[in-house]
């Protein structure tokens, strides 16, 4: 494929999906509200392959290993989990309530 070639199909494709994304700009259809009914904050207990040896910034810390996990779920039977940012005297707060 020379450069001639490419160009003129990386154009028709650009084409192809310009009027995608218009078609796919039309109105959504409207979607039911989830409803949060549990918002659980959990330890996540783990055991390391390794030992962590200490550095200049922390002691010995050995095998075992624990994350805070946040775990949010809904009505409609959907669940959500991610890593929990911050301190454990951080208190958890929820906005927009």
């Amino acid at each position: 494929m020379n450069r001639r070639s490419f160009l003129w199909h990386a154009g028709a494709a650009g084409l192809v999906l310009v009027g995608r994304t218009r078609a796919l700009s039309a109105p959504a259809r409207h979607r039911p509200e989830l409803r949060i009914t549990r918002i659980l904050v959990q330890d996540a207990k783990g055991r390391r392959l390794t030992p962590v040896a200490p550095n200049a910034y922390a002691p010995y810390r050995g095998y075992n290993v624990s994350e805070p996990v946040l775990r949010i779920q809904t009505a409609q039977g959907l669940e959500g989990i991610c890593h929990r940012r911050g301190t454990p005297e951080q208190p958890t707060s929820t906005r927009g309530t």
